[in-house]
This record gives C-alpha cells, sequence and structure tokens, in this order.
C-alpha cells in the first residue's frame, strides 16, 4: 500500500524529510499531526530552557571558585 498521496509530492515520500500534506487527511488524523508537531516544538524549548538553566548554574559556579 503506497502512502504517496499523504506527501506534497511524490519525492517527500522517500526522502528523510517528509512533508505531510494536512489537506488529504481526515480532521482526526490532522489533530494527530498537529499534537505530534505540537509535542516537538515543546520538547524544543523545554530543552533549550534546561540547557540556558544549565549555562547559568556552570557560570555561578564559576563565581564561586
Amino acid at each position: 500500500m503506497s502512502y504517496g498521496w499523504l506527501f506534497e509530492s511524490p519525492d517527500d515520500d522517500i526522502s528523510g524529510d517528509n512533508h505531510i500534506n494536512l489537506e488529504h487527511l481526515p480532521p482526526e488524523l490532522k489533530q494527530v499531526a498537529i499534537q505530534i508537531v505540537q509535542n516537538q516544538f515543546d520538547r524544543d524549548t523545554a530543552e533549550k530552557k534546561l540547557a540556558e538553566l544549565i549555562q547559568k548554574l556552570g557560570d555561578a559556579a564559576n563565581l564561586l571558585i
């Protein structure tokens, strides 16, 4: 079974960087796709905030030395 119809172009179907065309998805799958993207944004934001906190803690520790 081919899932190529989900993608914007046939080339996207086999590449590592897939782009799903939401217009072709049923409403319940659109919501799932949007939730996956939102979760990734949340994870990326959390990683950046954690890296900033670690950097600040490192800077504070260097001041104490």
